[in-house]
């Protein structure tokens, strides 16, 4: 019949059969066979009405037909047959490979050139699914982060040798809440994915910003009640904790008390410093020793002022100047004289924070 192919000839008397046979059929657009054109484009109507009228109880029949329709640009019929495939939660073996082996290449396009040291992607999210994302992606001996969002029109890709989905968020959720107009939505969406951060959030502002009045319930709620600039202190906070293995608990505890230390050195004695940027400044000032790595390159990725990259980098500005004093201060070495403040007030002082902060939060 005009538009179809030959799938194989009837024995014994060698005819030619094109009706439809399943795998047999869709085996020729499936492996490139046919060229594009309007046969080809005939040929699939032909495929997907056939087995519309006459599906397959076998599912391992289906787990075919996203790869031929999505290889076609046909994403509304691809991921149609592929949520049939999802849906069905099957045990078939090939069942769960085929659903990893689709999002990475369908849903997410990964297509990765280990020689070339190069990877693109091109999002097909389906209007239906918000947001897709695939972890320890492995390209040469890069380890990568792959997710595409907001109907495709975020991609993003994050390097490096182990991905941290959690520490992943809490970067969006700051750069979100650097913008001129944070969405409150859309910070809230980013803290739902993940179980553990929103357990966090919640149990946080339940017990630190409520403390036994009404109970907040969901992260929209939350986000809301404690604002965007205790969201900031609280999102730093988290990633900070995030870095923290048995090796640099101390030194993390430590940075803790030094930024809130220089939060209330700036508040009350420096009219032109933020207080916030101090308190940033004085948490992030040892995460070169914590990553073990330079600071230049750790600032480079952090969503933070550029006035605090600066002192973070060691430029001479009045956030560095009060740096260098509270860490001569931890060291025993500050030259006291008559217009100081009364250092060891503000260290007492950050150090009941702190406490405050670890019974009440970080215990989790």
């Amino acid at each position: 019949m005009a538009g179809r192919y030959r799938i194989g000839y009837d024995l014994p008397g060698r005819k030619p059969v094109s009706a439809f046979g399943y795998e047999t059929s869709w085996f020729i657009p499936y492996t490139g066979l046919c060229e594009a054109g309007p046969r080809a484009a005939a040929y699939l109507d032909f495929i997907h009405e056939s087995f519309q009228s006459r599906p397959s109880p076998n599912i391992e029949a289906w787990t075919y037909l996203p790869d031929v329709f999505y290889s076609w640009n046909q994403g509304d019929r691809g991921w149609g047959y592929f949520r049939h495939v999802l849906d069905s939660r099957s045990g078939y073996p090939e069942v769960s490979f085929t659903v990893v082996s689709h999002i990475a290449t369908r849903i997410l396009g990964i297509e990765p050139d280990a020689p070339g040291r190069a990877v693109t992607t091109l999002g097909r999210l389906p209007p239906e699914v918000a947001w897709a994302q695939l972890e320890h992606v492995r390209v040469g001996e890069s380890d990568l982060l792959v997710r595409h969002e907001d109907g495709n029109r975020t991609t993003t890709v994050v390097h490096g040798a182990e991905v941290h989905p959690l520490r992943h968020t809490l970067v969006e959720v700051l750069k979100e809440l650097d913008k001129p107009e944070p969405d409150f939505r859309r910070i809230a969406n980013q803290i739902e994915r993940s179980v553990d951060l929103s357990y966090k959030m919640l149990r946080s502002v339940n017990t630190v910003y409520q403390k036994g009045r009404h109970t907040i319930q969901s992260i929209e709620q939350a986000v809301a009640r404690i604002g965007l600039d205790e969201m900031r202190r609280w999102s730093y906070l988290m990633l900070l904790r995030e870095l923290q293995t048995s090796e640099s608990k101390e030194l993390i505890k430590q940075s803790v008390i030094r930024g809130k230390m220089m939060e209330l050195i700036a508040a009350e004695t420096l009219p032109h410093v933020t207080a916030f940027d101090a308190f940033i400044t004085g948490i992030f000032s040892s995460l070169d020793v914590i990553l073990d790595e330079t600071m230049h390159t750790l600032v480079s990725e952090l969503p933070v002022e550029p006035v605090v990259k600066a002192a973070l980098l060691g430029e001479d500005n009045e956030l560095r100047g009060l740096l260098d004093t509270v860490l001569a201060y931890e060291q025993l070495t500050v030259d006291v004289d008559e217009t100081m403040p009364d250092l060891s007030r503000y260290y007492v002082e950050a150090i009941r924070w702190s406490q405050t902060y670890d019974a009440e939060v970080n215990n989790v």
